[in-house]
């Protein structure tokens, strides 16, 4: 009793000739199959058979140079472009000038896993050399992300229009490396990419970039947030064909490290991309509205990545003429605080007769502040 197993075999008639089939490691087609041109495609009389003991790991393979089989095609190149797509490169003699078609054999494997796809590609006249994508692409034919596998690529010149690679011809260009053959390692990339880690100026948050280029449906993934003292948060972003790239925020609070001049590593993983971000707080005090009233002065101070218990001195000064400083406690992270300052009548008269009055301020223990957000110096005539 034969038992047939049917297989769709996708068959698009271009000015290429673009065919694709995918085989498990099992698979034996005798099928005829009806063209969408009406035609017929060629029986399969039979595909690779390969099992667990056949398979090869990359570590156990070498890298095979492109060899050339008297008229057959030398593939010079395979592996992943950046679509992330598998790809083949062939060229063949210049003296062919006339049309001609070839088989490419793909088969991916490695210690676990083992997938295989046929294409078929055509050199128009006075075209020396082709590139050609599987119609599947790497997650189509199962093979995952961040993955590794050895991908052996076989070129096989189709001589009659029912002329397909046989099990045999298929199993010795694989084993022998006597026909058209190529191998290299290749690593299944993930299509989530981390474009950029950034932090916000006043420390709140961390945001992160993340696209995926090549999305074609709606899908949420998970970013995982871990310093170096193994502090982790998670949260979550969305990608879709409509929004290939978006932002992951996560406020900072939650990993407690607004220290001064604290510095750590962020690494941020999502869908298998990981990226490191080196980030420093750095504190900060800046001077704004400065305001004379009667007989005083009033200065806003607000500061970012403090403590909010170190002392520091606020300088009020007119050049040369007056100096008032008056001792105040830092505020906390991200606040601001009012602070003022009185005059004697001989001061204020200066400020009155239209002397410019100066007010500055520095973070503890530092000449002067180090990246200073807003103004750590402001001024004001009365």
């Amino acid at each position: 009793m034969l038992i047939i197993i049917s297989i769709a075999i996708f068959y698009t008639y271009s000015s290429h000739n673009y065919f694709e089939a995918s085989f498990d490691s099992s698979r034996t087609i005798s099928n005829t199959t009806t063209l969408n041109n009406g035609g017929t495609s060629p029986s399969i009389a039979d595909t690779v058979s390969l099992n667990e003991s056949s398979r090869r790991s990359p570590k156990d393979t070498p890298i095979i140079s492109p060899v050339s089989d008297g008229d057959n095609f030398t593939i010079t190149e395979a592996g992943i472009d950046s679509n992330h797509d598998l790809y083949v490169t062939a060229c063949r003699s210049s003296q062919l000038t006339e049309e001609q078609t070839a088989y490419f054999y793909f088969n991916a494997s490695n210690s676990s896993n083992e997938e295989s796809t046929l294409i078929v590609g055509t050199f128009e006249e006075e075209e020396d050399c082709i590139t050609r994508n599987p119609l599947s692409s790497p997650a189509e034919m199962d093979l995952p992300s961040n993955t590794t596998y050895l991908l052996e690529v076989v070129a096989f010149p189709v001589l009659t229009s029912n002329e397909y690679p046989s099990n045999s011809e298929v199993s010795n260009a694989l084993t022998d490396h006597t026909s058209n053959y190529y191998s290299t390692n290749i690593s299944i990339p993930t299509p989530v990419e981390i474009m950029e880690v950034s932090m916000e100026s006043d420390y709140t948050a961390f945001t992160v970039s993340i696209c995926d280029q090549n999305a074609s449906e709606l899908e949420t993934f998970e970013v995982t947030f871990t310093t170096n003292n193994n502090k982790t948060e998670t949260t979550e972003v969305t990608l879709s064909p409509s929004q290939r790239c978006a932002n992951a925020i996560i406020e900072t609070d939650q990993f407690r490290i607004l220290t001064p001049y604290h510095s750590d590593t962020l690494t941020v993983e999502v869908a298998g991309a990981i990226a490191a971000f080196d980030y420093e707080i750095i504190p900060d005090l800046a001077l704004s509205n400065l305001t004379i009233g009667d007989n005083n002065a009033t200065v806003i101070v607000c500061a970012i990545g403090t403590d909010g218990m170190e002392l520091t001195e606020i300088h009020f000064d007119v050049p040369d003429k007056l100096t008032e400083v008056i001792g105040v406690t830092v505020p906390e992270h991200n606040t601001c605080e009012t602070f003022n300052v009185s005059f004697d009548e001989t001061e204020f008269a200066l400020l009155e007769s239209g002397d410019v009055l100066y007010a500055r301020i520095t973070y503890p223990g530092m000449y002067e502040a180090v990246d200073d957000i807003i103004n750590n110096n402001v001024y004001v005539s009365y």
